[in-house]
């Protein structure tokens, strides 16, 4: 048959004889619409496996069955980071504090969010997933991130291991420094695959621009660092991209950054009337550590910038006295004296509030006030006794000789030997003197425990942030012991709770000493804040007014008052134009007050339980020999108090003053005179300034005193020169006074002894003649 067979005669024959219809189709050029549509309604088996994901140490992977379709890696941790969760199309794996969104078809990062402490959990929840951070010490947090955003207010943990996660994250593995990388091509290479995985993290964008830059492809750099600067992020992180920046070069950059740094900081519920300890500045990204790098290096104008922002951000950080000296002498040497003076005033703004205005040295001042005062007092009590025994072992010795002497007294006749103890024959004075000495000393180590106490309490990290609040502020505040009942506790605690976020805690913590008399200014200004936020201006502005009466000083309120007046609230809305009020925060002061206590309080427990208060006082001893000394002083106080009723004994005299004892005086100043108020101001301050003297040797530190100096200058010995004039002209005196003393007792028992006499011979006559006596003063007067 010559004649060809059409195609369509084909597929009957084929199927007319059963050929498989798959053979046909493969057959078959053109294929019919119905078995097109056939073929796309059935899926193939490969196309049915789903995406699972499997966490395997230290990386992330996508499976599609057993192939692997994507591989997100994570930095080696001390701990295994938590079982991924999936969300519909979204898996969230968490590394440290980062929270990572990824998308399961490709591994891609679609979402970040940094949480304030480690995540020690993941489980799915309506419209996203639940997660716990782990504080540390017992502390957990719970959070949530739904439809994309993260829910509830971070308090960030202070410390490195929180606020360098993100950038730990991004140079993990690279095996090259991404700051400094040896070969730039490779190096932009690697960095741009992992963009490809993360475009969220910013540290990826300022390495790939770093290789690029040191490459030469500056415009290409430059958009990368544009897009580092990515206002989600915390302000430690733009912190510490303003600092990369800067030191590449890119100052306006870097200005972008430390503004993005003050908004989330500002958003975030931090404060520049918070302080801010050195750990939590390093942890912060270091601006301080940099400003002071810049100024060392001579970049001034650089330096002036980070400075300002350490103003604007956290002027109150830890040292900052002494740092504004500095960079005020650093202006006076450039002759900006106009600036000097003005930081040098800023410096000393920030102290008001503190103790006595101090400023943070208050409390290291007043301990080492407390220990100057409490050795000094030691020293005097010990020259005192010495002195004293000194004075009266001649009349003691005497006395003893009938009793069988100093020490044989001690088993023959006891409560004799006790009525002759060298401490009886002290006058009235004396003993008041060594009492007065022994209850100082006891008044010194109260007040040093309160300074201790006080100052290690207020320099709890907690209190230390910047800012108030979180489930670690809550936990670390309960660990201080805190006075519940005292207005500062509750000061704290509703405004920590105001900048969580919980009104009602907030205002219910507030009223509980809102009645007291008088109240705080602080507290009263922010139950006004409460009353603005619900639309109460009228009493809103009644609060705000009261503040200002109370403590007219308060920034805070004069602002909200000056700001609902110029308004002219009513009663409704906040308006949208309106800037929100301002909260008060605590001074000084009032945290020392909430944490420690007021010193009285220590002081009513050293009269009323004596033991408890010394026993809580840092003395750097043993247990068992701390309890040795209490028990010591305890007995030498309520033996003295005792003593201080016994009379003198008959035999004691006139108080003798033995040449011995006239040495020690004039070597001594006060001693010669510690009967009196002039030798125990004499001899207080020849105490302090011998342990001045001697520090070296005694090995003594009292630098927190503004006149300490380890090296005696010329004023020490001026005032020390003044200190035995004075005793020298009070010895002079006190011998005059002893000469004349002592020469009307002569007198006076020499009239005595003629009395007698008179009287003896007057026994001999009446015995001899019988005769009418005479008068025993007619005698002396014929005499």
């Amino acid at each position: 048959m010559s004649a060809s067979i059409k195609p369509h005669q084909l597929c009957w024959i084929l199927l007319f004889w059963g050929i498989p219809s798959s053979v046909a189709q493969a057959q078959t050029p053109l294929q019919s619409p119905s078995s097109v549509q056939s073929s796309q309604a059935k899926p193939s088996r490969t196309e049915q496996i789903p995406i699972t994901v499997r966490l395997e140490s230290t990386r992330l992977l996508g499976l599609k069955g057993d192939s692997v379709l994507w591989t997100l890696e994570l930095p080696s941790s001390t701990s295994p980071p938590p079982q991924p969760v999936q969300a519909n199309n979204t898996v969230w794996v968490a590394w440290g504090p980062i929270l990572r969104g990824v998308r399961l078809e490709t591994g891609r990062v679609t979402d970040s969010h940094y949480l304030p402490a480690p995540i020690s959990s993941l489980e799915p929840a309506e419209g996203g997933v639940a997660l716990e951070v782990d504080y540390g010490e017992g502390v957990k947090g719970r959070f949530a991130v739904k439809s994309g955003k993260l829910e509830g207010r971070t308090v960030f943990l202070p410390t490195l291991k929180v606020t360098e996660a993100l950038e730990k994250l991004a140079s993990s593995g690279l095996g090259f420094n991404p700051l400094t990388p040896e070969t730039n091509r490779e190096a932009a290479s690697i960095l741009e695959r992992r963009l490809m995985r993360d475009t969220l993290n910013p540290f990826l964008h300022l390495y790939l621009g770093r290789a690029l830059q040191r490459s030469g492809q500056t415009a290409q750099a430059l958009e990368h660092y544009r897009v580092s600067l990515s206002p989600s992020v915390p302000f430690f992180v733009s912190i510490r991209l303003a600092r990369v920046l800067d030191g590449f070069g890119y100052s306006e950059l870097a200005a972008e950054a430390l503004s993005a740094a003050r908004a989330n900081w500002t958003s975030l519920g931090y404060s520049p009337e918070l302080a801010v300890s050195s750990a939590a500045m390093r942890a912060y990204g270091n601006p301080l550590g940099y400003a002071l790098e810049l100024d060392r290096s001579g970049a001034n104008i650089r330096r002036d910038a980070w400075f300002r922002f350490l103003r604007d951000l956290a002027p109150r950080f830890e040292g900052f006295e002494g740092v504004y000296a500095r960079y005020a002498d650093s202006l006076s040497a450039q002759g900006r004296e106009g600036e000097a003076l003005e930081i040098r005033a800023f410096s000393s703004s920030l102290n008001r509030g503190s103790l006595y205005n101090l400023g943070p040295v208050a409390l290291d001042r007043a301990r080492d006030m407390a220990r100057l005062a409490v050795l000094s007092l030691l020293l005097a009590l010990l020259l005192t006794v010495v002195s004293l025994g000194l004075r009266y072992s001649g009349q003691q010795r005497k006395a003893l000789e009938r009793m069988g002497g100093l020490f044989s007294s001690l088993w023959l006749h006891p409560l004799l030997r006790l009525r002759h103890a060298a401490f009886s024959y002290y006058t009235f004075s004396e003993k008041l003197v060594v009492l007065t000495l022994l209850v100082g000393v006891g008044v010194g180590l109260s007040a040093l425990g309160w300074a201790v106490k006080t100052q290690s309490r207020a320099a709890d990290p907690a209190l230390n942030l910047g800012t108030l609040g979180g489930p670690w502020f809550y936990a670390r505040l309960e660990r201080l012991n805190t006075d519940s009942s005292a207005p500062e506790t509750a000061l704290l605690e509703g405004l920590a709770a105001q900048l969580d976020g919980d009104d009602t805690a907030a205002r219910a913590r507030y009223e509980t000493q809102s009645e007291i008399t008088p109240p705080l200014a602080a507290l009263e200004n922010n139950l006004g804040v409460l009353e603005t936020m619900r639309g109460d201006f009228p009493a809103a502005q009644q609060r705000y007014r009261t503040a200002l009466s109370l403590e007219p000083g308060l920034d805070a309120a004069g602002f909200n008052l000056r700001t609902g007046d110029n308004a002219n609230l009513g009663s409704g809305e906040i308006p949208a134009q309106l800037e929100p009020p301002r909260l008060a925060y605590p001074r000084p002061t009032q945290i020392y007050r909430a944490v420690g206590g007021p010193w009285s309080q220590d002081l009513a427990t050293l009269f009323t339980r004596p033991w408890d208060a010394l026993s809580s006082v840092p003395l750097r001893l043993s247990p068992p020999l701390k309890s040795v000394l209490i028990a010591l002083y305890l007995l030498s106080l309520a033996f003295t108090l005792l003593w201080l009723l016994v009379p003198r004994p008959r035999v004691a005299g006139l108080p003798p003053r033995p040449w011995l004892f006239r040495t020690l005086s004039v070597l001594v100043p006060g001693l010669g005179l510690i009967d009196e108020v002039w030798g125990v101001l004499l001899l207080i301050p020849w105490c302090g300034m011998m342990l001045f003297g001697l520090s070296k040797v005694l090995i003594l530190d009292f630098t927190a005193l503004p006149f300490w100096s380890s090296d005696l200058s010329g004023t020490w010995w001026v005032l020390l020169g003044f200190l035995y004039v004075l005793n020298l002209v009070g010895i002079l005196l006190e011998e005059i006074a002893h000469a004349g003393r002592l020469k009307r007792l002569v007198k006076a028992q020499g009239l005595e002894e003629r009395r007698q006499s008179v009287e003896r011979r007057q026994a001999e006559q009446l015995s001899s003649e019988g005769s009418t006596p005479l008068a025993a003063g007619d005698s002396l007067e014929r005499g």
